[in-house]
């Protein structure tokens, strides 16, 4: 018997959609990651990640149920960085049919951020 844990360390935060329809071309996938941006955006400023961002990536379903994610470790979130990120997935669609298309970023565990502590410069006494 173990105790019901009611907190735990958020490690992701993500968003996906999934298609009625089979979509082929690089411009529907980027008409879904524009749908999917400020939904992502309200969940970052939501869950208060700070300077927790460790990754970010896409993830495709396609229509024979197969799947792939491409995750980049990066310290900031940029929304023009998910067009580089697609280039690379879609290398790995092989003309598949797409069916689901998610974006998230990965978080640090906030145990693990140590702060650091710059030398100061002495002060001058003379």
């Amino acid at each position: 018997d173990r105790e019901v844990q009611v907190h735990r360390v958020r490690k992701s935060v993500g968003v996906e959609r999934t298609l009625s329809e089979d979509i082929f071309a690089r411009s529907d996938v980027e008409e879904v990651i524009e749908y999917l941006l400020p939904k992502l955006q309200s969940r970052i400023a939501s869950a208060n990640v700070g300077c927790r961002i460790k990754s970010q990536g896409i993830k495709l379903k396609f229509n024979d149920f197969q799947q792939t994610t491409i995750s980049h470790t990066r310290q900031i979130y940029t929304e023009a960085y998910f067009a580089d990120l697609l280039t690379e997935v879609l290398e790995r669609r092989k003309e598949r049919g797409i069916r689901l298309v998610g974006l998230h970023i990965g978080l640090y565990d906030p145990e693990d951020i140590e702060q650091l502590n710059l030398p100061l410069p002495e002060p001058d006494v003379s």
